[in-house]
């Protein structure tokens, strides 16, 4: 697991938080659904 990989994937999860007016309560468990995924899934 690449720490590159690592950060963008915790911007892309904080700028889907922020604009999606995440509440704070539950960014613990959508870090958690993010890093749970499958790499390599295509975000779009």
């Amino acid at each position: 697991m690449r720490l590159d990989r690592i950060s963008g994937r915790l911007l892309v999860i904080g700028n889907w938080w922020l604009i999606g007016g995440g509440d704070w309560r539950q960014f613990p468990l959508q870090l958690v659904w993010f890093f749970s995924q499958p790499y390599g899934e295509s975000w779009t």
